[in-house]
């Protein structure tokens, strides 16, 4: 009785202390990293405050210092694939064309932050002054793949732009932190119109749009975060997760389905949201920094997939994220008369093991492994399911040898079982 009362607490306090999915990589630099991009799961990029520019070709196992730019001070960076990109900050806009390599100053802004191409000629790189009044905000645009560039507006009404993003050759939005607005453009640019002002109430930090008519905002009000969701374009938007205890810092949607969110909390957690239903519910998983890494900001954030992610702060800080599992599940087409959950086959296992189980009505589904300490080690399923019975082929293969639980929610119903992966 004693030993299924300490599993059931500890499978409580998992809630909210998810085990650590996150590794301190070792970039080599003390530099506070503001940006990181990747073109896949090996080739990336991360830019920081002192002019350096560092690679990785293995996915971050290694990261290489590729330029160290003095007085470039570097906020954003972006590729089209393996050879072109482009890095941007306040001193100005630097473009590769052999992978890195070497980078050259292009004519024409300053005081940039953020860089955003959609082909190998047509981009838009945002920025302006927040630091005294009056604000600018400053966007400027190419064709000729920043050759030159055209000055599209400078506003002083809005402030110093952080984001951009076009979803075609006409369509795109920027963002400004100060006074918290979101513009738009229908026609590549010549046009910017504002849809979105909160004025001091709202700090915008992270922005993605879907195409032209779904895109999200995250950011904080000082004491609350939340994600804002618009499904006409930027007209209106909806909080879809108000009372965050932070401001999610970097968004990403794979399709209008499934996306991510990210963010720091006050207490120095790292809080990773999850979505499969377009954002009309999260699932939060709280966890600490890995060993080692106290008191640094988070800056930035890239995710290729649900999978694997990577996020950039202060003094060099790279973190990787990584799933520890792999999971299919399959619907059997038999509709069950009540809830439940089998044992694993095989158990023990090494390193796949069916989870079978049964909804007999439509229900909003949970089934997550933790290990003996409690701490989550990955979720199965957390999405609304279709009455029917279902099987789960699970692989372990990235976690230890050991005993865990998989404990399964659907509405009242709530049932926990153990299983035992031998190596």
């Amino acid at each position: 009785m004693k030993k299924q009362l300490l599993i059931s607490i500890l499978l409580i306090i998992s809630v909210s202390i998810q085990s650590q999915t996150w590794e301190k990589q070792t970039s080599g630099t003390t530099e506070n990293l503001r940006h990181i991009y990747f073109i896949n799961s090996n080739t990336g990029w991360a830019v920081g405050e002192g002019g350096s520019i560092l690679k990785t070709t293995n996915g971050g196992t290694n990261w290489t210092t590729q330029q160290v730019i003095k007085f470039a001070y570097f906020i954003g960076c972006y590729f089209i694939d393996a050879n072109v990109g482009w890095a941007s900050g306040d001193g100005g806009l630097y473009k590769t064309t052999d992978g890195g390599a070497t980078w050259n100053i292009q004519n024409g802004p300053g005081g940039l932050t953020k860089v955003f191409f959609i082909d190998g000629n047509n981009g838009w790189t945002v920025g302006g002054t927040d630091g005294s009044t009056p604000y600018v905000g400053d966007i400027f645009k190419t064709t000729d793949g920043g050759t030159t560039w055209t000055h599209q507006t400078n506003n002083t009404t809005w402030a110093r732009f952080y984001g951009v993003q076009f979803v075609d050759a006409n369509t795109g939005w920027a963002y400004a932190e100060v006074n918290n607005s979101v513009v738009k453009t229908t026609n590549g640019g010549a046009d910017w119109q504002v849809q979105l002002s909160y004025g001091n109430s709202f700090d915008i930090q992270s922005m993605y749009f879907v195409d032209q008519n779904i895109g999200w905002i995250g950011g904080n009000n000082g004491s609350t975060g939340s994600l804002l969701k618009t499904t006409d374009g930027g007209i209106h938007w909806t909080n879809k997760t108000p009372n965050l205890q932070y401001g999610p810092g970097y968004i990403k949607f794979f399709d209008a389905q499934n996306g991510i969110a990210v963010g720091q909390g006050r207490s120095g957690s790292l809080a990773m949201l999850n979505t499969t239903d377009g954002g009309e519910n999260w699932s939060i998983q709280l966890t600490t920094f890995p060993q080692g890494v106290t008191g640094n900001g988070l800056n930035g954030g890239f995710f290729i997939d649900k999978k694997t992610g990577w996020a950039v702060g202060n003094n060099g800080l790279i973190l990787k994220y990584n799933s520890t599992t792999d999971i299919n599940e399959k619907n059997l087409n038999i509709i069950p008369n009540n809830f439940t959950l089998d044992q694993n086959f095989p158990n023990p296992f090494n390193p796949t093991t069916t989870i079978n189980y049964a909804v007999p009505k439509a229900s909003k589904v949970t089934i997550k492994v933790y290990d003996v300490l409690g701490n989550e080690v990955a979720s199965l399923v957390n999405e609304e399911k279709n009455a029917g019975s279902y099987s789960i082929n699970f692989s372990a293969a990235k976690l230890s040898s050991g005993t865990y639980f998989y404990r399964m929610t659907a509405g009242s119903f709530a049932e926990t079982k153990k299983l035992i992966l031998l190596k």
